[in-house]
């Protein structure tokens, strides 16, 4: 489906049983698919009430009439008027678009770009990078369980809602759950699937138990359920149940899960409790970081540390904002063209920021295979950077900035809280601390009301060799508060 190994095993598997020896499945290019499906629009009159196809044929190709003679009524359906040579093309075009999830994305898939213009699907490199990742998972015969922390406006949100759109469509019985943070986001992302879904080719399109409501939700918050048994249930983060409680879904996109209300109880108690692993099982949780320290930021630093020992189900995905494709865009960079000197006037934070984006790229696999090993950031890339971080600055918005334009996964997670420490200073330490001389790892130990005991060091991670450092704070009116320094065991960065 994602991996051309299990595509062709797949292909070959079905044409190799006896009731379909005849059958030919032939790939075409999409100029000759576009041509396919204006002929068989040709055949057919959509009537807009009752949702019926009527066809325009009034003989079949073996001589009988399709429309009563008296009453003028449509005696036979349109696909009744079809020659046989019409009829195993459709079936081998709904063949190879179900077995091969490239090949309908790129003949029957049409969705509006950035610009607000219908055009036919033509993936990004994030995408790309996405789905080449999902077809190793695939290939590798595992669920396709993950996690994917993400900036943003590289498509990740769309290609996730075709993967659950192609099972619905192709596969017969699929348990498919949709949410976002709210009830309105939901239906933003329900939208993206309805408006592919009313553009495919007709003959292509699922049965429907309500013609002519094709792509609408139905009052149960349902995508209408399909005559192949599949169908798509609508959720959100602020509901007050679980998801899925007393379900099996085996398709699930879950969005900007940062914002939901009760992460723990929608999700990891309800939701992920009812899917069962199994190579046909596919589950995206997404978001983009917001703030650090919550549920969402937990959950990924959990799958980032556990799926590496295979000891989680969640596989972690990070894609940094530069490898979309979209940004900049030359209308950007006609309004704010790269200064001619730029290679040695850019300033030192933006040249720090495409040196940290080049490091994570050369560390993370799936990066490398897609941008290559000696891949480093264009100077259109960091000067439209520069551009925009500057304004952040002014705005005093960056944190929110770098949530949603980071050059590695570290640098998403940022505090939500004005600090007393800027933005800037912070990031400066957290980049440069793993190349200095290290003198010591401590922990803050003193009365509860100046240091919360979740953030004081338990015992276990103390090191029993060295002594604590006193640290006594005069706090004025002849008041000291007591603190200590706490010597940690440390066994190197690769393990922290």
């Amino acid at each position: 489906m994602y991996s051309r190994r299990i595509t062709t095993r797949d292909i070959d598997r079905y044409l190799s049983q006896p009731d379909h020896a005849d059958v030919k499945l032939d790939p075409v290019s999409h100029l000759e698919f576009m041509r396919a499906v204006s002929h068989f629009d040709s055949l057919v009159e959509h009537d807009q009430d009752s949702g019926r196809l009527i066809p325009r044929r009034t003989v079949t190709p073996d001589g009988r009439q399709v429309f009563h003679a008296t009453t003028g009524q449509p005696l036979l359906s349109w696909q009744e008027t079809l020659t046989q040579e019409e009829r195993q093309w459709i079936k081998a075009q709904r063949l190879l678009c179900a077995f091969d999830f490239w090949y309908w994305v790129e003949r029957a898939v049409w969705i509006k770009d950035t610009d607000n213009q219908t055009v036919r699907m033509k993936l990004w490199k994030s995408q790309e990078i996405f789905l080449e990742l999902i077809a190793e998972m695939e290939d590798q015969e595992i669920a396709i369980f993950l996690i994917i922390l993400k900036a943003r406006q590289l498509g990740i949100s769309r290609v996730i809602t075709l993967i659950l759109l192609h099972r619905v469509v192709f596969d017969s019985n699929i348990n498919a759950y949709l949410a976002s943070s709210t009830d309105k986001k939901t239906l933003k992302l329900f939208k993206l699937i309805s408006f592919v879904l009313v553009r495919m080719p007709f003959w292509m399109q699922p049965g429907s138990s309500q013609p002519g409501k094709l792509g609408k939700v139905d009052q149960a918050g349902k995508l209408l359920e399909f005559f192949n048994g599949s169908a798509i249930t609508m959720e959100h983060g602020q509901q007050s149940t679980g998801m899925a409680r007393g379900d099996s879904p085996n398709v699930v996109h879950l969005s900007e899960l940062a914002e939901f209300d009760d992460l723990t109880s929608l999700v990891d108690s309800a939701l992920l409790r009812g899917m069962h692993p199994s190579p046909r099982a596919f589950l995206a949780l997404e978001g983009t970081a917001e703030g650090i320290n919550n549920a969402w930021h937990q959950k990924w630093e959990t799958a980032k540390s556990d799926w590496p020992q295979r000891k989680g189900r969640l596989r972690p995905l990070f894609l940094p904002w530069f490898v979309g494709g979209l940004y900049p865009k030359e209308v950007d960079l006609r309004s704010r063209p790269v200064p001619s000197d730029y290679s040695t006037s850019m300033a030192p934070w933006a040249l720090a920021h495409a040196k940290m984006a080049e490091q994570y790229v050369h560390q993370t696999d799936y990066l490398t295979r897609h941008l290559g090993s000696n891949w480093s950031m264009p100077l259109e890339q960091i000067w439209y950077y520069e551009c925009e971080r500057s304004s952040a600055i002014k705005e005093n918005r960056l944190n929110k900035f770098l949530q949603e334009m980071p050059a590695n996964d570290d640098e998403a997670f940022q505090s939500s809280n004005i600090t007393v420490f800027d933005i800037d200073t912070i990031n400066f330490y957290r980049t440069n601390t793993h190349s200095q001389p290290l003198w010591g790892v401590f922990g803050l130990r003193g009365p509860a009301e100046f240091v919360p005991p979740r953030l004081q060091p338990s015992s276990i991670l103390v090191n029993p060799n060295l002594a604590p450092i006193p640290i006594n704070c005069e706090a004025g009116g002849g008041v000291t508060i007591p603190f200590e320094l706490v010597p940690l065991l440390f066994d190197g960065w690769s393990l922290e």
